[in-house]
């Protein structure tokens, strides 16, 4: 079910027009309340960045790259800090490789679409 919801994602993002909202799986929100929202939401934002607050228009370049970094953190074991419980590696290799999907899936669109 999980790879369906990713694919489904993908495809989505590939369809014309559809250039701007991206679709995460279920498993990417699953993994950021359980190990990311406690630090990184409404008032207590750590490092200024409120996760429930993240969108999904993947055309604005800020939020593209915010995406990026949390993907990022979360692969070089940088998040979630020491001090929260670690995801297991299989969660933390679904997140970023979910994430990743999305980002590149959007930017190849993005490329076809509109060129270099």
């Amino acid at each position: 079910m999980t790879r369906y919801v990713f694919l489904a994602s993908i495809v989505s993002l590939l369809s014309p027009g559809v250039l701007h909202a991206a679709e995460f799986p279920a498993s990417v929100a699953k993994f950021l309340q359980t190990h990311c929202h406690e630090c990184h939401s409404g008032e207590s934002k750590s490092g200024g960045l409120d996760l429930t607050a993240l969108g999904t228009d993947l055309s604005d370049s800020a939020t593209f790259d915010r995406w990026g970094r949390v993907h990022d953190r979360v692969r070089d074991s940088e998040m979630p800090p020491p001090e929260t419980p670690a995801p297991s590696d299989a969660d933390r290799t679904t997140l970023t490789r979910s994430i990743s999907g999305v980002l590149v899936g959007f930017e190849s669109a993005r490329q076809r679409s509109q060129g270099r």
